[in-house]
């Protein structure tokens, strides 16, 4: 873009495609229209200068190799998003798939990986807003292992909030209910990290921790309850299926007890577990996120 270029993208799809170029907003006010899709094809770096403003609207498609960077203090805003999708078939460590702010390290293979990142604050408890970045993170859980991840943020994102007071959270809907992710804020370095077994869907930061588990969780297969609890929890199969394995990961992924099922009906005591957020497998397929008080 050239400085002091005001830009207004409002057609249907844009391509941009190049192959190891830098591509750089200068200066000015660029705005992607809500329905349009910009796509950078092959290893672009759109790189957004300090004092740039770049609104999105509409879809900003990274694929797999191109990437963006954001200058402190001129951070993508708007009602749009940014997607990027890959594959981690080794063990990785500091991946930021897309430029995006989403750091992550397994010591294990993840696999495919489809990452949407978006700029609008989302609710927990419907009032309590999150900073203005949240990302949506599909991939199938890896059963023993933690994910480690660092969300980057801008501090014109944090709508007055003290970044001391960051936690990750995640959730299964842009709405929750949602489950602290124990971990770390560093507001020297403007980040906040955590590890967490997945599934991980929806993540952002509130300024404050929010546990608003439900008191039971379903699928298709499963009821269990109450999912928040400091003793007893209930396992029941539906229809057909039965309890065949179980396992129980604290926060950060450890395996901290397992078993084999009893039938379509069991219990699970967390009398003697330790207090804080855990998952729940059922058959390695069915997952229940719970709180033990």
């Amino acid at each position: 873009m050239r400085p002091g270029v005001y830009c207004t993208v409002a057609c249907a799809a844009l391509t941009a495609l190049s192959f190891g170029q830098t591509m750089t907003l200068a200066s000015g006010t660029m705005t992607i229209a809500a329905g349009t899709t910009v796509e950078l094809i092959g290893g672009i770096d759109w790189q957004i200068a300090s004092g740039a403003t770049l609104v999105n609207d509409g879809l900003i498609e990274l694929g797999s190799t191109a990437s963006i960077a954001e200058s402190s203090g001129s951070p993508i805003t708007g009602a749009g998003t940014e997607h990027a999708a890959g594959d981690l078939s080794a063990p990785f460590s500091e991946v930021d798939p897309g430029g995006l702010g989403l750091v992550l390290t397994m010591p294990a293979a993840l696999g495919t990986f489809d990452l949407v990142r978006g700029h609008t604050p989302l609710l927990a408890n419907g009032s309590i807003e999150s900073i203005a970045r949240w990302y949506r993170l599909q991939a199938s859980p890896v059963p023993g292992n933690a994910l480690d991840m660092v969300l980057h943020y801008d501090p014109t994102e944090l709508n007055g909030g003290d970044p001391a007071d960051l936690v990750l959270h995640s959730s299964g809907t842009t709405s929750g209910p949602w489950l602290y992710i124990p971990g770390v804020s560093m507001p020297g370095q403007d980040l906040v990290a955590g590890s967490d077994a997945g599934p991980w869907e929806y993540l952002t930061a509130f300024t404050q921790i929010i546990t608003d588990v439900p008191a039971a969780g379903t699928d298709a297969s499963f009821a269990v309850g109450p999912t928040v609890t400091s003793d007893i929890v209930r396992i029941l199969a539906k229809g057909n299926d039965r309890i065949a394995t179980w396992q129980l990961h604290d926060a950060t992924g450890r395996c901290i007890s397992m078993g084999v099922g009893t039938g379509n009906d069991m219990t699970l005591d967390l009398t003697n577990t330790r207090a804080g957020a855990l998952v729940l497998r059922i058959n390695e397929r069915h997952v229940f996120r719970l709180l033990k008080l």
